[in-house]
């Protein structure tokens, strides 16, 4: 906003909560008491600081029903997803619309960010053809395999550092001229707070000639149907069905020790159950969590679908 950007759109599902402030400087304590949705409240703390820019809030679920007509117009797709299967159905919107992704993330100490200029079957030989996303994730990760910053926690500094390369890129990419755009892609940051190490990988090799979206044109995530969530009548919960199956007989046991210090969590019946600490609904009920060994979640204290599947993708992930 400040670099006079013309037109930025957020999309955001969730609403403003204490537990955010440390890390996502946008927001307030007002905004938290009165639980507003983020998108709305970046959209009004952007206009104070650049009213001649444009910008859109949507504040809803990013899936394959919205992703197309979100992004309408885009010229550089941001990833701040917390989620893999957002960040692949982001890929198959940047690949099918010919779009530079930046990506980025953090969780614990550590980050990375990486600008993606993929080629829809784009031959392995042409320079500029580097990889998507998908090419270096292939498949959503296991429920529950990968860390979030509900689950492992996050330095504030670390999240702050991956958005300043993120920004860096985007804005270098939105600069450049279009036939030199390209150089600044396919190559890796990470970093590590802990050592204060930093380091560069190319990964331009890293293309799959193989891979089912840039290679075949198969946008699996963008034409899949968007995540299952029923409200369980007379229970005053939400289920939500997993997006992949769940083949790791341990992962019940490693999610448990992973929310071991948000609550006390225990496998009963073969399931593992617990209640979230400091976490209410939108009407202050407390909120608990069931996970099934097939990747089934029931968010118990909440009738909202949106606010049940924050929930699930913080704490489970997946």
């Amino acid at each position: 906003m400040r670099a006079g950007v013309g037109t930025t759109t957020l999309v955001d599902r969730d609403l403003v909560d204490l537990t955010n402030l440390q890390r996502q400087t946008l927001f307030t304590e007002a905004d938290a008491r009165t639980r507003r949705p983020k998108a709305e409240a970046a959209k009004e703390r952007l206009a104070q600081v650049n009213s001649e820019v444009r910008v859109r809030a949507w504040v809803e679920e990013f899936s394959p029903l919205s992703a197309l007509r979100i992004t309408e117009g885009a010229t550089l797709l941001i990833d701040c997803l917390d989620n893999f299967e957002s960040r692949l159905l982001l890929n198959d919107v940047a690949v099918q619309r010919g779009l530079p992704m930046v990506y980025g993330g953090a969780v614990g100490m550590r980050g990375m960010a990486a600008l993606l200029f993929p080629r829809l079957a784009a031959p392995s030989a042409e320079p500029a053809a580097g990889p998507c996303f998908r090419c270096l994730v292939p498949v959503v990760p296991p429920m529950g395999s990968a860390e979030t910053c509900d689950s492992a926690g996050v330095l504030s500094s670390a999240t702050g550092v991956a958005a300043s390369l993120q920004a860096a890129l985007a804005l270098r990419t939105l600069a450049a001229a279009a036939d030199s755009r390209e150089s600044l892609a396919n190559v890796l940051t990470r970093f590590d707070l802990e050592d204060f190490s930093f380091g560069r990988t190319d990964i331009h090799e890293a293309r799959d000639p193989a891979c089912p979206c840039c290679a075949r044109g198969q946008f699996d995530f963008l034409n899949a149907a968007a995540q299952s969530a029923r409200v369980l009548c007379g229970r005053y919960a939400v289920q939500i069905a997993p997006a992949g199956s769940v083949e790791d007989a341990q992962f019940l046991g490693r999610l448990a020790e992973r929310l071991r210090p948000h609550g006390a969590f225990t496998i009963e019946s073969g399931a593992l159950r617990g209640q979230l600490r400091g976490e209410v609904s939108d009407s202050g009920a407390n909120v608990n969590l069931i996970v099934f060994p097939d990747g089934r979640v029931i968010v118990e204290g909440t009738t909202e679908p949106e606010f049940a599947r924050s929930i699930a993708a913080r704490f489970v992930g997946g």
